[in-house]
């Protein structure tokens, strides 16, 4: 597709998005983990008025939170962008900004909680949960820790954890 082309088609949805009526819901969620997957839990969060306002998943919002670098070749680019990423469980990083960076999007969206889609046996990102889970309740921050796995077929339990959290925090 033509670089101009797309830019204007970019801009139009951006414009008609834009136009689209404000959604309320009861409960706005700061999502992070692997993936915002299985749809079933997408399905329970929408069943209990609960939104996602924001997310620090890696294989969604985390794989943009980084521009590339103005200068170098493509490669050195892309290179860069994984050494300036900062929070990320899958990366290096003694100093652990995962759960500040939580907290900051909790405050910029103006959400109620924190929701974790830990993927069963995601060893990295279960190193960080304590140390993200402690700062979040310092900073007065509920969290809701799911655990969820690709071949899921039940969600009566996830619902009910996703239900009680929307309980209370109304």
């Amino acid at each position: 597709m033509d670089k101009a082309e797309h830019t204007r088609e970019i801009a139009e949805l951006t414009r008609l998005l834009a136009e689209l009526p404000e959604e309320k819901c009861a409960v706005r969620a700061v999502a992070t983990g692997l993936v915002g997957e299985p749809v079933g839990v997408l399905d329970s969060l929408r069943e209990n008025d609960v939104a996602i306002v924001a997310d620090d998943l890696a294989q969604e919002s985390r794989q943009f939170r980084v521009p590339a670098r103005a200068e170098g070749d493509a490669l050195s680019k892309m290179v860069w962008r994984i050494v300036d990423q900062k929070g990320c469980p899958f990366l290096y990083e003694p100093e652990k900004t995962r759960g500040q960076k939580l907290i900051d999007l909790v405050r910029e969206n103006k959400a109620d909680a924190v929701i974790t889609l830990q993927m069963k046996f995601c060893d990295p990102d279960e190193f960080d949960y304590p140390i993200y889970k402690a700062e979040l309740e310092a900073a007065g921050i509920p969290l809701l820790y799911l655990e969820v796995e690709q071949q899921m077929d039940s969600f009566g339990q996830i619902g009910t954890r996703i239900q009680s959290l929307a309980e209370m925090l109304l």
